[in-house]
């Protein structure tokens, strides 16, 4: 019997309980403050507490997490020029792991962030 039907009978599943799109991603840190400071200064993202930013309509929040060492935590963040945001970031002195290249679903590039973790934009 499933769960959505208390009487046994036949039941039909529609539209409900499927994902409508992305809540918020949650980025490991070592030291929150310090990122806060990288994606305000560095992303340009807006600061909405002292755990969460913003960039467009995605919340990022923060885990602080004791001896965090960074990672390729696979966020892909949406840019208009890949080249401009290379360009920007090296010039401001930000780690590029990867420059712009093609891949497949378009052309990405990937800095590290102020935690050493790998985030790409495409």
């Amino acid at each position: 019997m499933p769960i959505g039907d208390p009487c046994g009978g036949r039941f039909e599943y529609g539209d409900e309980g499927i994902p409508s799109g992305l809540a918020f991603i949650e980025i490991p840190v070592a030291d929150k403050a310090r990122a806060l400071r990288f994606y305000r200064d560095v992303l340009r993202a807006e600061v909405r507490d002292d755990m969460t930013v913003t960039i467009g309509t995605l919340t990022i929040m923060f885990s602080e997490r004791d001896g965090h060492k960074g990672r390729d935590i696979g966020i892909f963040l949406k840019v208009d020029d890949p080249f401009g945001f290379n360009r920007r970031m090296t010039d401001d002195g930000i780690k590029m792991i990867r420059h712009p290249g093609r891949g497949l679903f378009g052309v990405y590039a990937s800095f590290e962030d102020s935690e050493g973790n790998v985030i790409h934009v495409i």
